[in-house]
């Protein structure tokens, strides 16, 4: 009988190693998918402002062949929008770092005795690469 209960722990462990892989693999496409939406309004918010930096340049030469080339409301306002943009896309590169550490650390929390699945996984990598040596 002490033969099935080894087969049995086996299999309960290798089905354990499979759920916390799969919790894993889950996380990173959850990380993939927020940190795809994140960059692509960063795209948006950098679009943004190239349209008002392009709007800008023309009021400007706009002033320059008319002769007047001081800064006026229009050009002021435009600024203020670029900095709004500009601290627009700072917070969303803070929030794509801030959800990257969240999945990690909660990859790091998943613990098959004192080793990550990710560390078990590298070293029998490794084990099969002395192996073959």
């Amino acid at each position: 009988m002490e033969i099935w209960d080894q087969i049995r722990e086996g299999a309960k462990t290798v089905a354990d190693k499979a759920s916390e892989a799969a919790k894993v693999a889950a996380d990173r496409a959850k990380e993939l998918a927020e940190t795809t939406r994140i960059k692509s309004e960063i795209t948006n918010l950098t679009r943004s402002k190239s349209d008002k930096i392009k709007q800008i340049g023309d009021l400007i030469y706009e002033y320059y062949s008319g002769g007047e080339l001081k800064i006026s409301n229009e050009v002021r306002t435009l600024c203020e929008e670029i900095k709004g943009l500009d601290d627009q896309i700072a917070a969303k590169e803070e929030k794509m770092g801030e959800v990257k550490r969240k999945y990690r650390a909660e990859e790091d929390i998943t613990v098959t005795g004192e080793e990550t699945v990710e560390e078990t996984s590298e070293e029998t990598v490794e084990e099969g690469k002395e192996e073959n040596d």
